[in-house]
C-alpha cells in the first residue's frame, strides 16, 4: 500500500487552521477515507522542558534544534498514518510556519520537507482580536509584531507557490469554514484518481 496523501493547512494565528482541519477530517471521513491528523509543532512542544518550540528560532544557534524535533514529530507522525493504514494526512501547521522562522537565515537549507499546502490568511486585526493570545508569544507581543508575522507569511507564500495549492482568506470572525473544507476535500479526493 501507498502512504497516505499528505496535505497541510498553515498560515498565521487566528486564522481558523486548526477547525479547518477538524471539519476537512470530517468530510473526507465522510467520503470514505481513512484520515489521520498531526499538529506538528504542538507535538514538538510536548517534547520539550517549559513546552515552547518558539523561543529555539530566535538564535541561529538553537534553531537547527527546532527543525530537527519538528523534523522527528513528523516522521513519527507519518508512521502512524502508515500504521494505521489511513488515506490522508492531514498536518496543522507544516514548512510554511518554519520557512516564516528560517528562510534567509543559514539553517535555511536544513528543511527540505514541503508539501502541498493550503495556505489560510487572516488580516492582522483578527489575529489581534484572539483573546488567546498573550504577550508573552513573540510575535503576538504589539501590534506590529502581529504585523510582521502576517506580512513573513505572505512573503513565504509568495516565493514558495509550487507548494500552495489554495488560499483562503478569513478576515472575520464567523467566516463559515465548511466551505474552505469541502474545496479541500474535493481537491484531495481527486489527487486519489
Amino acid at each position: 500500500m501507498a502512504g497516505p496523501i499528505e496535505f497541510a493547512v498553515d498560515g498565521h494565528d487566528g486564522a481558523g487552521k486548526t477547525p479547518i482541519v477538524l471539519a476537512t477530517k470530517v468530510a473526507l471521513e465522510a467520503s470514505g477515507l481513512r484520515v489521520a491528523v498531526a499538529s506538528p509543532f504542538h507535538l514538538a512542544n510536548a517534547l520539550l522542558t517549559g513546552g515552547e518550540i518558539y523561543p529555539l528560532w530566535a538564535d541561529d544557534m538553537t534553531a537547527p534544534r527546532a527543525i530537527e524535533l519538528l523534523q522527528r514529530v513528523i516522521r513519527e507522525a507519518r508512521q502512524r498514518a502508515v500504521d494505521e493504514r489511513a488515506d490522508a494526512l492531514i498536518f496543522d501547521r507544516h514548512w510554511m510556519t518554519v520557512m516564516v522562522e528560517i528562510h534567509g537565515r543559514p539553517h535555511e537549507g536544513l528543511w527540505n520537507d514541503f508539501i502541498p499546502t493550503i495556505f489560510v490568511r487572516a488580516i492582522p486585526e483578527k489575529t489581534e482580536g484572539c483573546a488567546r493570545f498573550s504577550s508573552f508569544i513573540p510575535w503576538t507581543t504589539s501590534p506590529s509584531q502581529v504585523r510582521d508575522y502576517h506580512a513573513r507569511f505572505l512573503a513565504i507564500a509568495d516565493s514558495f507557490p509550487k507548494h500552495i495549492f489554495g488560499a483562503f482568506d478569513i478576515n472575520e470572525r464567523h467566516v463559515p469554514l465548511e466551505p474552505i473544507a469541502e474545496c479541500i476535500t474535493a481537491t484531495i479526493l481527486a489527487r486519489r484518481h
